[in-house]
Formats: C-alpha cells, structure tokens, sequence
C-alpha cells in the first residue's frame, strides 16, 4: 500500500493481483486500474517528487524468475517504464524513496553473484550501482554508505 496525500490511495488487489487506485476522500468509489505488466508486488510512493516506484515480477510466461521496478508519474499515472530496461534476473527488494534527491532506490538479489544496490530516476535509468559484500542473510547500509557487518545472527545477539 501506497498513499498520495488527498489523491490516491495505492493498493495492489488480493484477488486479481492488478494495481488499483482509490480515492482515499471517498472509499466506496471503484478504484482505478493501472497497467503494470505481470504481477505488482510492492509500492513506494514519492509525493514530494510525484513518483510511484512498483516493484514487479515481470517473468510471466516464463521459466526464469525475473524481477523489475516501474517508475510511474503520480499526475498522470501514464504506463510505467521499466528501470534498467529488461529487469533483473533473481529478485529484487521492496523500492525505497531517497527524499530530497528525487531517487528510488532498492536492492538486486541475483541467483549467483553478489547484491546491487540500486539507485533510479523519474525517468527509470539506474544512475548508480554498487556491488555488496554477502553477509549471510543480511545486508546493511550505514548513514556514510559504508557496509555493515549485522551484529545478530537468527535469534542470539
């Protein structure tokens, strides 16, 4: 789920898997349908920089998982153009907002290789990508960039 303050409120629908819009001044209106090639799976939006960042599987009809982000225009909620321009083998993570710099963000999970963290524009180019050391189960980012080692490992800290 995804607000728009006063505009829209973005829900990815249990039952059909289709990206739906409500108005959030009135719930009882039908949501509006937008276009999202496969199946949506999570949403970020960017009020402040009218984005709505979708991420997707986009490998229906195929036997490769693949995994993609879609950057939307919150005004016009025109079809969604694919970051990098054929998506990511393997997953990717839930897309983040980067406030202040009109950025996405997220993190690529291949299925051999190490995780890329990704950064995009409105425009969907992924302007920087960076190699992570794989720890384990977990990545972590400190304030300055800088990797960390996660001080806990399943239930013991």
């Amino acid at each position: 789920m995804a607000l728009d303050p006063g505009r829209h409120l973005f829900m990815i629908s249990a039952q059909t898997s289709q990206l739906v819009a409500y108005n959030p001044a009135d719930l009882s209106q039908l949501p509006q349908g937008i276009p999202v090639y496969c199946i949506p799976v999570d949403l970020a939006a960017d009020p402040a920089g009218r984005r709505l960042y979708v991420r997707a599987i986009i490998s229906c009809g195929s036997s490769h998982h693949a995994e993609g982000y879609f950057v939307y225009d919150l005004d016009t909620l025109a079809n969604g153009a694919q970051v990098g321009g054929s998506g990511f083998y393997g997953s990717v993570t839930r897309p983040i907002v980067i406030k202040g710099a009109d950025l996405g963000a997220g993190l690529h999970l291949p299925y051999s290789g190490y995780p890329e963290l990704l950064t995009f524009d409105g425009q969907s180019h992924v302007v920087t990508k960076k190699m992570l050391p794989y720890l384990g189960d977990a990545v972590a980012l400190a304030a300055n960039n800088e990797v960390e080692t996660p001080r806990c490992y399943g239930e013991t800290c």
